[in-house]
């Protein structure tokens, strides 16, 4: 009886987390996409699969997660001219490049973006080239000012 408990509650909870798995990523209106939690390997092709011209924002509230996921959803930003909204966090590679490659951006009230380290060689071994991205990147920081309130 406690083996057949143990598998239905494991059960349970990997549907709960493949529900919220697929939701990570959704479209909330006609022109906005909303990513919601660490970004992982799939992240990228959920943008992509809900993204049609109508799309102008990418809406987010992500701690983070992949690097790659992060470079590749910035560089289709800026390949599509996407705005970003911070409503909740952006941390690490949410920060570090999705923020970063927003066309317009904005933070809702009580949001936090939080930047730290950076895309490491370790990390690219096996990776394309990603130096055009980050040169990209780095041009968008620059020709951008936006506030940074501290208290």
């Amino acid at each position: 009886m406690r083996i057949v408990f143990s598998a239905i509650l494991l059960l349970l909870v990997l549907v709960n987390q493949a529900i919220a798995a697929s939701e990570a990523v959704r479209k909330i209106s006609d022109s906005t996409i909303r990513i919601e939690g660490p970004l992982g390997a799939e992240t990228f092709a959920q943008v992509k699969a809900k993204f049609d011209s109508a799309i102008t924002t990418l809406s987010v509230d992500s701690e983070g997660g992949l690097t790659s996921a992060g470079l590749d959803i910035a560089e289709f930003m800026l390949l599509h001219n996407l705005n970003v909204i911070v409503n909740g966090v952006c941390l690490s590679s949410c920060a570090n490049y999705i923020f970063v490659a927003g066309r317009k951006k904005t933070l809702t009230r009580d949001s936090i973006v939080g930047w730290h380290g950076g895309y490491s060689n370790a990390e690219s071994r096996g990776n394309r080239s990603l130096k055009p991205v980050l040169l990209k990147l780095e041009d968008v920081a620059i020709e951008t000012s936006f506030p940074l309130l501290i208290p």
